[in-house]
């Protein structure tokens, strides 16, 4: 039977945009995160025939010029050093390696994705006619971030293809009637041993992560409701062989069941590896560093944060159900309308599998730092498509295309801007319908972050928009605007940024959810050079961080754009400078020891030493932005002369809080004699004197600077 026209071009169209996006992001060779692991997995079967980590890998990886092929996620296990990862996925790719190289693991994703569209096929004509049946399983594919992940070469669309097969093989036969004539496909979704592959694939499914065991249970749940009490028992059987049998090959090949709870560490060039001239230092690494997953059945119950983590899990910009997955909408919508008992079981199975990340893993719900939508759930959208009772009507398909195109164009135009800049697996996400979603606030790792602690706060940089340096970042005229996300303790926004330029009449341009505002930058003869307070919006997210899961902090996000009054390109330095209140707090000096001359020798030098107290509840810092310096100030008391402000000293050390310290500072005489009212204070650079704002300096005295003696 021929396709029908619609599904076919929505097929093509798919396909085309799919190209389009890979062609701009020119990473189809690139790898990351754990990608390289399943690659070098893959290599060392084809080759070497085992999972060891030898000589000859070691060799292999010295070839390969990325930096995620060598970074390799190891373990230590009764056979010896092993890759860390489960071995299904390397052990079915390794004969595709072998075959035509690195390109035979994409080669595979297609196939295994195609098979399990094809056995979904034959399902879905059990539930109505076959126009509607192919539109439905386009949109399941098209309208979703699957085909993405056919180029990412691990196990991620493997679990999905895995997931989709498994379901229909073991719940064809209990949806739907089969119409005649019946074609090859639609007899073999039925087949008497339909249960027992279906069982077996989900068994797999497990071993490749446990947590895909909601899933795999989805369809036995299915069929206790519909109490097919037979083929639940063959569903059950057939999925624990699938199981053991991939644990026991896990075993042979690798030495433990379960990689994920072994002694594992990471090896770079750096750390050196457990083979080689740096063997003995590598093994002992081990010991040191233990990465051993620490997921238990015990959840790690933070109401708060997992609270966050629903939300963004719907609506985030990295990681929203309905932007990366936008089929789930009519899905869910048709199922809801007339749902049936296994249908009801299956989407509480999905429920369930995303309730198990955010309670469980409520900082890392997504799956790591390179991953594009959420990968972890990817094994669970299967159920969406299996759950139904019937199929939808055509004109219901059209909202999640609709959603569908303007992700691709939002994410066709951030690609454009950013290519060659920032080649992360994030680069989509910096425009258009992106650039409105959430920030993924308690996420503990978003690839392409830039994270700085910068005075006891949290800064980080989610976008490529801003040169980030360690302790400051770079804006430019006509670039877009560089959006942070900023934690505190303290619940104000009155943030402080200096901001250095060669140029003039700059303005700084602010937007958070309460609007956008333009500041403007005192300039300077040589440039701009400026202390700018920005009154950011109200913090609306209030959670603990994981560098510090003890204490709440207020974060906000906030945008930032570098403007000039004549529209010339300009660039301009910023540092951050903490919170206004702070500064504000920090000019609380004691004097326990000031004695100044009243004589001195012009030319000459005077080295002074005061004995001083820090009495305000902040750190008075020696270097960096906010510094604290000890200056002084020459003041001749004839009008025909001119004030001179000598060299500052530095603090001796940073200087908490109630410390008693020693400061001291070289006092230059004029060359010209005479009388001279000497001021000694402290100042913060780029702001004032600290006699600015208490009314009155550390010291002072008058002073009379003779000339020196003859000879």
């Amino acid at each position: 039977m021929r396709r029908p026209t619609a599904a076919a071009a929505l097929w093509i169209a798919t396909l085309g945009g799919f190209l389009v996006l890979g062609a701009l992001r020119g990473s189809w060779t690139s790898t990351w995160g754990d990608e390289g692991t399943y690659l070098a997995m893959a290599e060392s079967l084809a080759l070497d025939g085992d999972l060891r980590f030898e000589e000859s890998d070691l060799g292999r990886l010295g070839e390969v010029a990325t930096a995620a092929r060598t970074t390799m996620i190891l373990q230590r296990t009764g056979s010896g050093v092993t890759y860390s990862k489960p071995v299904v996925y390397a052990l079915l790719v390794a004969p595709f390696y072998r075959l035509i190289g690195e390109r035979g693991l994409l080669l595979f994703n297609a196939l295994a994705l195609a098979l399990a569209l094809r056995l979904a096929w034959g399902y879905l004509r059990r539930l109505g006619p076959p126009d509607r049946a192919s539109l439905t399983l386009v949109t399941f594919a098209g309208a979703s971030v699957l085909l993405p992940y056919l180029v990412w070469r691990m196990s991620d669309l493997f679990q999905a293809a895995l997931a989709l097969a498994g379901l229909v093989l073991c719940l064809a036969a209990e949806r739907g009637r089969l119409p005649e004539p019946a074609g090859r496909w639609d007899r073999l979704v039925v087949a008497r041993w339909a249960p027992w592959a279906g069982g077996l694939l989900l068994g797999l499914l497990v071993a490749a992560r446990f947590p895909n065991l909601i899933v795999a249970l989805a369809p036995v749940a299915a069929l206790g409701v519909a109490r097919r009490w037979r083929r639940l028992l063959r569903v059950s059987l057939a999925l624990a062989a699938g199981f053991l049998l991939a644990s026991g090959l896990g075993l042979a090949l690798a030495g433990t069941a379960n990689p994920y709870k072994t002694v594992r560490a990471s090896f770079t060039r750096e750390t050196g590896y457990p083979a080689g001239p740096q063997a003995e230092t590598a093994l002992e690494e081990f010991d040191r560093s233990r990465k051993t997953q620490l997921m238990s059945w015990r959840p790690d119950l933070q109401p708060a944060v997992s609270l966050y983590a629903a939300g963004y899990f719907v609506l985030g910009r990295h990681t929203g159900l309905l932007v990366y997955f936008p089929a789930v909408l009519v899905l869910l919508a048709h199922l809801l309308r007339r749902p049936d008992r296994m249908g009801i079981a299956l989407m509480l199975a999905a429920a369930a599998a995303a309730f198990f990340y955010l309670v469980w893993q409520p900082r890392n719900y997504f799956g790591g730092s390179s991953f594009l939508g959420n990968r972890y759930f990817l094994s669970a959208y299967p159920l969406f498509l299996v759950a139904l009772p019937s199929l939808p009507r055509r004109r219901a398909l059209a909202l999640p295309w609709i959603l569908a195109v303007a992700v691709f164009f939002s994410a066709l135009t951030s690609l454009w801007r950013v290519q060659g800049h920032e080649p992360t697996s994030q680069s989509h996400a910096y425009a258009g319908l992106f650039r409105l979603l959430p920030y993924e606030s308690t996420a503990a790792r978003i690839d392409g972050r830039r994270d700085r602690y910068w005075l006891d706060d949290f800064v980080r940089f989610v976008d490529p928009f801003a040169r980030v340096r360690d302790d400051r970042f770079e804006l430019a005229t006509g670039s877009r605007p560089a959006e942070l996300l900023h934690a505190s303790r303290r619940p104000g926004g009155r943030l402080l940024f200096e901001v250095t330029s060669m140029a003039k009449d700059l303005e700084l341009e602010v937007t958070d959810w309460r609007g956008r505002r333009r500041l403007a930058l005192a300039s300077r003869s040589a440039g701009t050079r400026a202390l700018v307070e920005v009154q950011a919006a109200p913090a609306w997210r209030r959670h603990s961080f994981w560098w510090n899961p003890e204490q709440a902090f207020h974060a906000r996000a906030l945008r930032l754009a570098l403007r000039s009054a004549d529209g010339r390109p300009a660039r301009a330095r910023l540092r951050y400078a903490g919170d206004a209140a702070v500064l504000e707090g920090m000019f609380v000096p004691r004097v326990l020891r000031a004695t100044l001359p009243t004589e001195a020798v012009a030319g000459s030098m005077t080295r002074l030493r005061l004995q001083l107290q820090n009495m305000s509840h902040y750190l008075w810092r020696r270097d960096g932005v906010l510094a604290v310096r000890v200056g002084y100030r020459l003041l001749p008391e004839t009008v025909d002369r001119q004030a001179f402000e000598g060299p500052r000293g530095r603090l001796p050390h940073d200087v908490p809080s109630g410390e008693v310290f020693l400061a001291q500072i070289e006092l230059a005489w004029p060359e010209e004699p005479g009388a001279y009212h000497l001021v000694v204070d402290l100042l913060v650079e780029g702001v004032g004197w600290f006699a600015e704002q208490v009314g009155r300096p550390l010291a002072q005295a008058r002073v009379e600077v003779s000339a020196p003696p003859d000879g």
